[in-house]
């Protein structure tokens, strides 16, 4: 997933000639500054720009008289700081990291609390949506969810070999709560207002957990910082850092590393194949850094159970041997067969007796000695996606009787997986009669 940034203009404490903006401001001086906006010398032009942002919104006014009445340089450097000034969040604001104290194992849950105090004497604007009016409600899984995105614009993670972090978001049409605030986040700007001497402190209780998060999977050292630069369309300000902006910069150490499957996955879940003894047995093992779910309920048809198919290569013949079917698929209770799995942990689904593999018609017909592969394919479509988003009759196929749609995907966990894994290949060999 892709977000486009909301924001344009935002800061934190201002880098430059004054880090807190006032209210004091003595209109003769912002009078002064204004006018030296049309200065001859560019320096002394760039000068004022920078010292009239750093005053703060208390200058707007001025501003905006000047660009009414003033013409040339003056009226296009006074619009374009109003406009910034305008679009600004969190200007006059102190904010502050806390981050856990104690290093922390991969798994292990990383608190990031934002603190932002208004040093200043005007009402300030700050990027998060108030809880107490946010029409979803959500838990505390997506409130945390929300207030990543809200972040995510400015939040710089450098991870211990000093790459940037992306934020890492998973699907979320299986979660209508969650889907719910983060649509609000990103269909509204999230702003609440922060008035002269208030504090708001706003706790993401593990930003390395949950449906959006940072991966801190790599033991050593990750730094958290606020930052921004405004996006001024005067490229001398860009360079000049005008109104650059940053938080302190907390560091989370994490003191054990993800294993190796996590770290390099590129996809949450393999499955794999193993002999033991007269058993091929098949196995689905996570590789996510989350909680998912599986379907072990294997069968021949989609539908409330996933399918399984043994896949028999040899020479140029593919035998494709299906998994037995379910009776009464859905009397079957759900916490029995959509089973969680735990990062790391793996659940089998199916066996198949060497010897019943080699008594299937299409493998007696092969000739004795003859070495061939074996790999299994597994499919899984239940999950409550499936319920909600498919055509009628797809979704009668699993809907009880008496259930609504909506209640009934309620009531399945989530997230499950869906999609199509296929296992490694075992060679075996038909034994001579």
């Amino acid at each position: 997933m892709t977000r486009v940034p909301r924001y344009v203009s935002m800061g934190l404490v201002v880098v430059g000639v004054m880090s807190v903006a006032r209210g004091d401001t003595d209109p003769a001086e912002a009078r002064s500054l204004i006018r030296q906006l049309g200065n001859r010398s560019y320096r002394l032009r760039v000068e004022a720009q920078r010292k009239l942002i750093a005053l703060g919104p208390v200058v707007i006014d001025e501003l905006n008289a000047a660009a009414d009445k003033e013409g040339g340089e003056i009226a296009i450097r006074a619009r374009e700081i109003v406009t910034g000034l305008s679009r600004q969040l969190l200007a006059g604001v102190k904010v502050t990291l806390e981050g856990p104290v104690k290093s922390i194992r991969w798994d292990e849950p990383a608190p990031l609390t934002v603190v932002m105090k208004n040093e200043s004497a005007h009402v300030a604007r700050v990027p998060f949506f108030p809880a107490d009016l946010d029409p979803a409600r959500p838990s505390v899984a997506s409130q945390q969810a929300a207030h990543l995105i809200d972040l995510a614009d400015f939040l710089v993670v450098t991870g211990p070999d000093d790459r940037p972090l992306d934020l890492y978001v998973n699907d979320i049409k299986e979660m209508p709560a969650l889907n719910d605030a983060v649509n609000a986040r990103l269909e509204t700007e999230a702003v609440r207002t922060l008035g002269p001497g208030e504090t708001l402190r706003v706790e993401l209780p593990a930003m390395n957990r949950g449906w959006a998060r940072y991966r801190l999977l790599e033991r050593g050292s990750y730094r958290v910082q606020l930052k921004y630069l405004p996006a001024w369309t005067d490229e001398a300000l860009r360079t000049a850092g005008v109104g650059v902006v940053t938080s302190n910069r907390i560091t989370v150490r994490v003191k054990k590393s993800a294993p190796e499957s996590i770290r390099r996955a590129s996809r949450p879940i393999r499955a794999g194949l193993t002999r033991l003894g007269d058993q091929l047995v098949v196995d689905l093992i996570s590789t996510s850094d989350m909680l998912l779910h599986v379907n072990t309920l294997v069968g021949q048809k989609l539908g409330r159970s996933a399918v399984l198919t043994w896949v028999v290569r040899a020479g140029d013949k593919t035998i494709e041997i299906k998994s037995p079917p379910v009776v009464d698929a859905a009397s079957k209770p759900i916490d029995k067969t959509l089973l969680p799995l735990k990062p790391a942990e793996q659940l089998r689904i199916a066996s198949m007796p060497v010897a019943k593999l080699l008594a299937e018609p299409a493998i007696r017909s092969l000739e004795p000695g003859t070495t061939f592969t074996v790999e299994a394919r597994y499919l899984n479509h239940f999950s409550r996606s499936m319920i909600t988003d498919t055509p009628k009759a797809i979704r009668d196929r699993v809907l009880p009787p008496g259930r609504s749609p909506e209640e009934y995907a309620a009531s399945l966990p989530a997230p499950v997986f869906t999609g199509m894994l296929a296992t490694n290949q075992i060679e075996l060999t038909k034994p001579a009669k």
